[in-house]
């Protein structure tokens, strides 16, 4: 008997949804909640078996469409999906994730795949939103760009609907953490490095070396990328271990690696996306970040955020889609460089951890209270206590 089960959709665009997805079936599986993983991508299924976590596939027909230097195909995105909307492919999706929940005490949409925020408007499910705040706030942003456009404006009230009428909802956040109304902003979850830097680095063998921790997600799969990061990191004497499934097969590169916070952790220079997790494993480790950015607007906001100041190492952008990427790649590894590592907050992950954890006891515990209230209404046409409404907290 488990103490709840969850059924936790995980995109895979990036694959930030699915490491987070896996530390959460690993952190509530250790408090008997049992959490099964699904995901729309074969690849992400792929992703997850390394990490050691089984997941079930539902189709691959809504996406986002990235380029290769991580630039997102706004147009192409909508029509995409403008036809999964169809419903022999949204509603095939939909009918076999009630499927899969018919015993689960609540379905996790990491991050607004189109099929759960369908689900949340007809309340046909427990649904918990689990997204990024500036993922949400550049997703809204963009539907409302055109506020003479009457498709974009329905949609944009279809997202707010969804929003407001979820079971949960947690933003994982670079600013201040709060709970307010079933809502939760929390810090990013990134893994709790489980050796230390000296042993990590004597594992590697990089010796005294600078070393660098390089991540790049599948839609950074352009071959300069590669190729001026190894050419000028070798020119400064910078060891390179790197991450990448498009780059894989490249010296110096591996498909996955399920342990590489610890490497970022033993790094004296991360390179990678603007993704919460990235920015929040820089500040974490005490680790400067050079962000290799494309369009995705919520990167660039992630980074707009960050430049702000406050208790963080630094972070220099870099566009890979510019004319001028080599050039400034080069100065912004020459800017790095020259500052030493920070102070690190390794220290505060099993508190932000414990956090998230709890956020899902929390409401499963509700979910579970509204269940026997639902019973108790069913057998004898009373409610015991109305259960609060789904409405979207202020924050």
């Amino acid at each position: 008997m488990h103490d709840g089960h969850i059924l936790y959709l995980a995109v895979a665009d990036g694959r930030g949804h699915l490491m987070r997805a896996h530390l959460l079936r690993t952190l509530l599986g250790s408090r008997g909640i049992d959490v099964s993983l699904v995901t729309p991508s074969r690849e992400g299924q792929a992703f997850l078996a390394a990490l050691g976590s089984p997941s079930r596939l539902i189709s691959a027909h809504f996406r986002l469409e990235l380029g290769d230097r991580h630039v997102l195909d706004v147009r192409r995105t909508r029509a995409r999906l403008l036809r999964y909307l169809l419903p022999d492919r949204c509603g095939r999706d939909l009918r076999l994730l009630e499927t899969w929940a018919r015993d689960a005490d609540l379905v996790v949409n990491d991050s607004l795949h189109p099929a759960l925020l369908a689900a949340t408007l007809e309340r046909r499910m427990r649904v918990v939103h689990v997204t990024g705040e500036n993922i949400w706030n550049t997703t809204l942003a963009q539907l409302e760009a055109d506020s003479n456009g009457p498709l974009r404006r329905a949609m944009s009230a279809a997202l707010r609907g969804a929003m407001t009428r979820a079971f949960g909802r947690i933003f994982h956040t670079l600013g201040t953490e709060c709970v307010s109304d079933r809502t939760w902003w929390l810090r990013p979850l990134v893994a709790t490095p489980s050796r230390s830097r000296e042993q990590v680095r004597e594992a590697l063998g990089v010796g005294s070396r600078p070393l660098a921790a390089v991540y790049l997600n599948p839609h950074y799969s352009a071959p300069e990328i590669a190729e001026t990061l190894e050419r000028a990191l070798a020119a400064r004497g910078v060891a390179l271990y790197g991450v990448s499934e498009a780059f894989g097969g490249r010296q110096g590169w591996r498909a996955r690696d399920a342990r590489l916070a610890e490497v970022v952790h033993a790094a004296d220079l991360f390179i990678s996306g603007a993704g919460m997790a990235a920015l929040e494993q820089s500040r974490a480790f005490g680790v400067p970040l050079l962000s290799l950015l494309g369009t995705q607007p919520e990167q660039l906001s992630n980074v707009a955020e960050v430049s702000q100041g406050g208790d963080r190492p630094p972070c220099v952008p870099v566009r890979v889609d510019a004319p001028g990427f080599v050039r400034e790649l080069e100065r912004g590894l020459d800017e790095l460089r020259a500052s030493p590592k920070r102070s690190d907050h390794k220290d505060e992950l099993p508190r932000i951890q414990e956090s998230w954890v709890r956020a899902f006891e929390s409401l499963i515990h509700t979910a579970r209270q509204e269940s026997h209230h639902d019973s108790a209404f069913r057998r004898t046409g009373h409610r015991n206590g109305e259960p609060a409404g789904y409405g979207l907290g202020g924050r």
